[in-house]
């Protein structure tokens, strides 16, 4: 071992508390049945976490344009309101299958 005189910069984890979810996108494709979107977590310091992107497609998708009782009333068939992606996320996520 030898001594030095040296900086170095590390990059550690930092554990930060987010308290908010942003939709930040959402892309419809009807064509291929897809539904792409774009969401971020932001914190009351104005720090926010990368992108995630997220995919619905067969089975999600199908649920997300429907009219199921599984959304609050007033769901728009083939379409879908930000609280309607809030859903199918915590659904996606809470089933492992969040990208």
């Amino acid at each position: 071992m030898r001594t030095v005189d040296v900086q170095v910069t590390l990059n550690k984890p930092v554990l930060v508390h987010f308290t908010k979810e942003e939709l930040k996108v959402k892309m419809i494709d009807y064509d291929n049945k897809r539904v792409t979107v774009i969401t971020r977590y932001l914190n009351d310091e104005g720090e926010t976490s990368e992108d995630q992107s997220t995919i619905f497609e067969d089975e999600e998708y199908e649920l997300l344009m429907s009219q199921s009782e599984e959304f609050p009333l007033g769901k728009p068939l083939n379409d879908c309101r930000e609280e309607d992606v809030f859903y199918m996320l915590d659904k996606k996520r809470d089933n492992g299958t969040a990208s």
